[in-house]
């Protein structure tokens, strides 16, 4: 359904967002999972992996009260 198509899916690590990531990748969606933890987001690609589609992990930092995206991005996979 989603072939070819790419997810970015915000608050991935957990609740509906995580529900959603597995939702996108079981529609065959390459998925890009983003959230301030990065050690959740990891976990729900461990979880999502064995459906084969590529993902991309980004965590977000929080300074001062507003979020960026971490200087390191992790498991950027095709």
């Amino acid at each position: 359904m989603f072939t070819g198509k790419t997810a970015i899916v915000t608050g991935a690590g957990s609740g509906i967002g995580r529900a959603i990531a597995h939702a996108m990748a079981k529609r065959n969606a390459h998925t890009i999972l983003v959230d301030i933890n990065l050690e959740s987001i990891e976990k729900v690609a461990r979880e999502i992996e064995p459906l084969g589609h590529g993902k991309i992990l980004v965590e977000l930092s929080r300074y001062r009260g507003r979020i960026f995206p971490s200087p390191f991005m992790a498991n950027i996979e095709t």
